[in-house]
């Protein structure tokens, strides 16, 4: 089974309006999505082809034309978190949409940490160790990472027995 890698710098967050949706010549399903003044292309299954419709306000978090997320509404915060180069643009979550969406963000949370800008200053267990042999490490799972420029903090966690969690700013730096 090929192993996916996620590169941070190719993952992109757009929040628009579904302006059209279409099946192209290779049978894929493809949104379109007005982002200020651009258009956006993103890939989907049918299921979520399906489900939206045109004008709906969605968030993608996608790399390339591959989805890797998809919330309705403004799903990630817009507000500036600081001024500081390293927390301008990163991606703020209310909720997981799935136990896949949580790993997959674990890993953007992991090359975070990776490149040197951020530090995890609190964790229940490793990134590496959010599942074990037995299932999640812990029914309660928290990182909390720190900019190492401006010393924002962020707490991400998730309720892997009811299934609820986010990422969200602890303190606000000014």
């Amino acid at each position: 089974m090929k192993k996916t890698q996620f590169s941070l710098n190719k993952y992109t967050n757009h929040s628009g309006t579904l302006i059209k949706k279409y099946k192209n010549i290779f049978g894929q399903y493809v949104f379109v999505l007005r982002e200020n003044d651009s258009k956006v292309y993103v890939n989907v299954g049918k299921a979520l082809f399906d489900f939206y419709n045109i004008n709906d306000r969605i968030t993608v978090g996608k790399i390339g034309r591959r989805l890797i997320n998809i919330r309705p509404g403004e799903y990630f915060h817009k507000k500036r978190i600081s001024s500081c180069k390293n927390c301008r643009n990163i991606e703020l979550r209310k909720a997981w949409s799935s136990s896949d969406d949580y790993r997959e963000f674990i890993s953007y949370l992991k090359e975070l940490v990776n490149e040197n800008n951020f530090e995890l200053t609190e964790a229940t267990c490793s990134f590496d160790k959010i599942i074990n042999a037995d299932g999640w490490a812990s029914d309660i799972i928290t990182h909390v990472i720190c900019c190492k420029k401006c010393g924002q903090t962020f707490r991400c966690h998730a309720d892997t027995y009811h299934g609820i969690g986010g990422f969200d700013a602890e303190n606000q730096v000014k």
